[in-house]
């Protein structure tokens, strides 16, 4: 009986490292990517998204009407390399909350964005990714963008 709950509780830690291990892969991916961003780095941001990388946004006008806008992922990652190098972007990740299933993972990321040292805006990224010859990469981003975040993430 002992060996074989010795047994079990090995291949229980096996697994939680693995799921970790995995799961380490799959949000490195997404801080390469803003790794990309943050230094105006178009070729390190590439590296990190499939082809096909979409984004869009939600948000809420001061009517409380909400919006989905789908935007140009491959101009905005040209806009990022190409901005003043004065104009700093900062988006600050609180948390990564990872869920994969084979060759398919999404990441839900909380976040701050400041221009310079100004709060512009909070809310939710959403990546999703997909496992292509042993490499994850990004193949959307939606967002949630709001003036104040409570702790509703």
């Amino acid at each position: 009986m002992t060996r074989l709950l010795t047994i079990s509780l090995l291949l229980l830690t096996i697994t939680v490292f693995s799921q970790e291990e995995k799961e380490d892969t799959i949000n490195n991916v997404i801080k390469t990517f803003f790794k990309g961003f943050h230094e105006s780095d178009k070729e390190i941001m590439l590296t990190t998204v499939h082809d096909s990388f979409s984004m869009q946004s939600i948000y809420e006008d001061k009517e409380g009407e909400t919006h989905l806008t789908s935007g140009d992922a491959k101009q905005f990652i040209t806009t990022v390399a190409e901005r003043a190098k004065k104009e700093q972007w900062t988006e600050i990740i609180t948390e990564y909350k990872t869920q994969s299933d084979g060759l398919l993972a999404t990441v839900w990321t909380p976040y701050k964005f400041y221009l310079g040292e100004q709060y512009i805006h909070c809310g939710v990224n959403v990546f999703t990714l997909m496992k292509v010859n042993n490499d994850w990469k990004i193949i959307s981003i939606i967002d949630t963008r709001k003036k104040t975040c409570d702790t509703e993430h």
